[in-house]
């Protein structure tokens, strides 16, 4: 049921701090209309309540603040608020709205009601959605979760080996892909944190350049990371 997902913990969003990016309403059902199909206009949607509507939001924002703490507020307001089409080759903002449902379906049940369990931390979360999608080959949002992965604490070893891990039981090609999109959001990581006094590129406090498996990868017909 919906409000399972609900944690007694998690106040009402009128509780809660104001978010430092905006916030728009997840896209809904209508609220009115006929609970069935039949003669005339109608949709066919059966309204939604007031306490499901209510239910759908409470989980929404709390996605929208997970999201927004792991992956950085520009990417929710670039991606959930400025939403882009799926399709690489979409043009039009109509297009881009017809895929709203589908970026508010995320933010509500990966971040609001899973990424929110006590069960993990982050980390282990991070590394968990790393290697999956690794073995699944989705290098979009596999760039998307390196970077959060970075900022959940997880080290650059640590994602070197969970990929290394993952090549092993869901194959070498999809291993190779995977080393190559954490590598790239590696570097631009290190490239940010110059001069900040965190992360400039030396490898022996906690992080590892991930080449240090370039001749496994050789071995399969992969090219050098670096």
């Amino acid at each position: 049921m919906l409000h399972a997902a609900l944690h007694t913990s998690t106040p009402p969003p009128s509780a809660r701090p104001a978010a430092s990016i905006p916030i728009k309403p997840p896209t809904s059902f209508p609220s009115s209309g006929p609970s069935s199909g039949g003669s005339g206009s109608g949709s066919g949607f059966a309204p939604q309540t007031k306490a499901q509507a209510k239910a759908h939001q409470t989980i929404y924002n709390q996605g929208l603040e997970i999201l927004a703490e792991v992956a950085g507020p520009k990417y929710v307001d670039e991606v959930i608020n400025h939403p882009v089409p799926l399709s690489s080759s979409a043009s039009s903002p109509d297009e881009a709205s017809f895929s709203q449902p589908m970026h508010d379906l995320a933010v509500s049940t990966c971040w609001g009601s899973v990424w929110s369990r006590p069960g993990l931390t982050r980390k282990e979360r991070s590394l968990l959605t790393i290697a999956l999608l690794a073995a699944q080959n989705h290098p979009v949002e596999l760039a998307v979760n390196v970077r959060g992965a970075l900022h959940n604490g997880v080290s650059e070893t640590e994602i070197s080996e969970t990929l290394l891990h993952t090549a092993a039981y869901s194959g070498i090609p999809a291993g190779m892909e995977a080393f190559r999109v954490a590598h790239k959001v590696v570097m631009e990581v290190r490239a940010e944190s110059e001069g900040g006094g965190a992360g400039s590129g030396d490898d022996t406090e906690g992080g590892v350049d991930l080449s240090v498996h370039c001749y496994f990868i050789s071995l399969f017909g992969g090219c050098c990371l670096v």
